[in-house]
């Protein structure tokens, strides 16, 4: 009765995943379907916090601020980088640069500076805040971007009790 079971099990199994499959083929040149949702660039607007960290050669860790206009140009902001692999760990580096958001959400920022210019990909959930990722052939990472609510900025809002994490590599990346 085991191997009875065991058979109609895998019999169903397969019915299951060949009717979920799509019958559907891909073409060269076929026209994807279009993007559909409620942003534009108006959705990143005002000042936006922004981490991604992950390995290239070792570990690095890019953190900074950046003003957006909601128009699609990163009027200013500033970046630390922490990239010992790389030989660059620098602080308080003056950023600009441009974005353009989809429809659906899904954003590619071109970040400029002294320092050195990527590209940042992010999916907005809100016009308040959005998750990173960059993927290329040399650097995995992920990360948050967040609005920032300058009523925070203060003693008083900084009073009671938080948690946080740190993480990290030296100049060695150690």
């Amino acid at each position: 009765t085991h191997k009875l079971f065991f058979s109609v099990f895998v019999l169903s199994l397969v019915a299951i995943l060949f009717g979920c499959g799509s019958s559907g083929t891909f073409t060269t040149g076929q026209t994807a379907p279009p993007v559909t949702g409620p942003y534009t660039n108006a959705n990143l607007n005002g000042t936006y916090a922004f981490l991604i960290r992950g390995t290239n050669t070792t570990f690095f860790a890019i953190a900074g601020s950046f003003q957006a206009n909601g128009a699609g140009m990163i009027t200013g902001g500033v970046e630390d980088i922490n990239s010992p692999g790389t030989g660059n760990v620098t602080n308080n580096v003056a950023i600009t640069g441009t974005y353009s958001v989809l429809a659906d959400g899904r954003t590619i920022a071109t970040i400029n500076s002294t320092a050195g210019n990527f590209v940042l990909d992010f999916v907005l959930l809100s016009s308040q805040h959005g998750l990173a990722i960059r993927f290329n052939n040399s650097a995995t990472a992920s990360g948050t971007i967040d609005i920032q609510d300058s009523t925070a900025f203060s003693a008083t809002a900084l009073q009671g009790s938080f948690a946080f994490s740190l993480s990290g590599a030296d100049h060695s990346g150690n």
